[in-house]
């Protein structure tokens, strides 16, 4: 929002009205505030594009009719450092997680302005949060050892604990949409398919590989592409992800087989 300037008189000339430096931004809006109105602000005038910087208001007061909402930010976050985030078709919010300084938050933006996320516009929850995931209308929320359910929207769901002794192992180890009606994610102990209420492993040979390099779980990265998932890792003190695990998935294959390749090696 920019700066509220004071005017006398029923008709005005606004000059030196910002633009975006966002090049997504299609139109702006000019509220004012005074008049039959003296404590809300009304919408005055809407322009159009990202160009203009001068208008005329002239418009009666019984001619305003739109007030400015609680949908409208009033404030912005600054300096809020977050790790991943994800779109929630449901409410119409942007996500975000993984402050290093708050990691049991999820901020969420406002509706519709998907880039502003007021100050107080984030929810605690029980740990560190390693990913949320927007499912049938509920928030799935990862945690290092368990999965909890938010029901409906994030600020003020209700919160549900599912029958899971493990979680995401880190901030990019979920997969952001489902497969065939379950969602891969790398785990503590395993490579597991969730389906909403538990999860199943899809075999040993992962489990295996995992075991022992615990220090290299926030690194861990998935994808997928025509029935593969596939995990970037990194190894041996790499300075990057130096290995992908190739993964052909039993929903699709009926196959537990993994194949590890190297795409770059360590130097």
């Amino acid at each position: 929002m920019s700066d509220v300037v004071s005017i006398k008189g029923t008709k005005c000339a606004i000059s030196n009205i910002a633009t975006s430096q966002d090049d997504r931004c299609t139109s702006r809006k000019i509220y004012r505030m005074g008049g039959e109105y003296p404590d809300t602000w009304m919408l005055a005038c809407e322009i159009h594009d990202n160009t203009t910087t001068s208008v005329i208001d002239d418009i009666e007061d019984e001619d305003l009719v739109i007030p400015l909402d609680d949908s409208v930010p009033t404030g912005n976050l600054e300096g809020v450092l977050c790790s991943n985030l994800i779109y929630d078709t449901e409410s119409d919010r942007i996500l975000y997680w993984g402050n290093p300084s708050y990691t049991n938050r999820v901020y969420y933006s406002n509706p519709v302005y998907h880039h502003v996320v007021n100050e107080t516009n984030y929810r605690e929850f029980a740990g560190e949060v390693k990913f949320v995931l927007p499912w049938y209308g509920q928030n799935f929320i990862f945690y290092k050892n368990k999965i909890q359910k938010v029901e409906v929207d994030i600020p003020t769901g209700d919160i549900v604990d599912l029958p899971i002794n493990d979680g995401a192992c880190g901030y990019y180890s979920v997969l952001k949409k489902p497969v065939n009606g379950l969602v891969p994610f790398v785990g503590q102990e395993n490579v597991y398919l969730f389906n909403g209420y538990n999860i199943q492993p899809i075999g040993d040979r992962i489990k295996d590989y995992i075991r022992g390099y615990e220090a290299y779980f926030s690194t861990f990265c998935v994808g997928y592409c025509k029935d593969v998932l596939y995990i970037a890792t990194r190894r041996d003190n790499a300075n990057y992800n130096d290995n992908v695990l190739r993964c052909y998935l039993p929903l699709c294959h009926g196959q537990k087989s993994l194949l590890v390749i190297s795409i770059c090696s360590a130097t």
